[in-house]
């Protein structure tokens, strides 16, 4: 009975995360209810390696079955704190925004996509408070210049955002503005992106920004957008 406790203890701590992704994405729970459950389950987690580890240790010789049982459930419990462990040192190292431009300056700016984003997201303005740690933690993240004339790289922009399969919210070729929708592999957030294409005074510029609707920090989410779509327009 108690060795069945302990395995079964061990598979909620495993499966509390995956069950709270496909929850979320069913809409059945909202995400912050999501995230206090995979709270829960790391704190479960860390019980349970070390009691299973100890129980393990002590019962091996006396109770093989338990101290057998102790073990796969410490095994289990290993799992999910390698995974949320690897969140956690994120959140602690890279600064708590989600709002990323390549132009701090003057963002580009969301206009169809405004009203589509819902009452309770994210505000789209670029607070100031984000230009430092932003800077420090992606310093990739800046004004792409290339020599293409602008249509060609505007072209090739629009290309990037099918190939990425987001969804296109508004395209203006005379402004050189793409509006498009990203959603999350895992948890299906949806993180809006604007793409700015101008012409220098002999090249063309590319700045690009990522907004989540959703949450406090994006764990580097948005950064690693833009820079996924600087890196494809530059090769």
């Amino acid at each position: 009975m108690l060795a069945n406790t302990i395995k079964a203890l061990g598979a909620i701590a495993l499966l509390t995360f995956p069950f709270s992704i496909l929850a979320t994405r069913l809409d059945l729970i909202h995400f912050r209810t999501a995230f206090d459950l995979i709270g829960y389950s790391v704190m479960l987690a860390v019980a349970i390696f070390l009691v299973g580890t100890i129980v393990g240790f002590l019962a091996s010789k006396s109770y093989p079955e338990l101290a057998k049982a102790a073990r796969f459930a410490s095994l289990l419990s290993v799992v999910p704190l390698i995974v949320l462990g690897n969140q956690f040192i994120k959140t602690q190292t890279l600064p708590a925004i989600h709002n990323i431009s390549t132009d701090v300056q003057n963002p580009p700016s969301f206009n169809a996509i405004a009203s589509v984003r819902g009452p309770d997201a994210n505000p789209l303005e670029y607070p100031a408070t984000n230009i430092a740690p932003q800077q420090a933690a992606y310093p990739n993240v800046k004004t792409l210049i290339l020599e293409q004339p602008v249509s060609e790289v505007f072209a090739r922009a629009m290309s990037v955002v099918e190939e990425n399969g987001w969804e296109i919210v508004a395209q203006d070729a005379d402004a050189g503005i793409i509006e498009a929708t990203a959603t999350t592999l895992l948890w299906g957030f949806k993180d809006d992106v604007v793409i700015r294409v101008t012409e220098g005074e002999s090249s063309t510029l590319v700045d690009v920004r990522s907004v989540s609707r959703v949450g406090a920090s994006d764990i580097g989410a948005n950064a690693k957008r833009i820079e996924s779509i600087l890196s494809d327009l530059a090769n």
